[in-house]
């Protein structure tokens, strides 16, 4: 899988780590859609698995995209949340905590095939 746009890649997940940081107490306050997601704090791991939350995280993704004006190609057209931080523990980073992406893509393959399996179901 070629990323056309690292840079782009990068910059986008930082914003998006800092919107879900910073902006969801007033995000729930404005989306009465995240308000049932606060309920479900207590097991991230069906937080992550519903597909509404999943759908939220995409339409701010695909906000910021056009905000942005990445071309088609930079913008994501499918995520894989999880609740596996990249660590150095688990070598996924360096101890510059720069990604090993060999390693991050053997990591995460699984997860990789099935976003891929799931675009070509709706035809990207």
């Amino acid at each position: 899988m070629a990323i056309h746009s690292e840079a782009a890649l990068w910059a986008l997940s930082s914003q998006i780590l800092k919107t879900l940081r910073n902006g969801l107490e007033s995000k729930v306050r404005k989306n009465n859609r995240l308000i049932i997601f606060i309920g479900k704090a207590e097991d991230p791991k069906g937080i992550i698995q519903d597909a509404e939350f999943k759908k939220v995280i995409m339409d701010d993704i695909q906000q910021m995209s056009t905000k942005n004006k990445l071309s088609s190609l930079e913008k994501p057209k499918e995520i894989c949340l999880t609740l596996d931080a990249f660590s150095i523990e688990n070598d996924l980073l360096t101890p510059t905590f720069k990604l090993k992406r060999n390693i991050a893509r053997e990591y995460f393959k699984p997860q990789i095939t099935f976003m891929y399996d799931q675009l070509v179901k709706q035809g990207f």
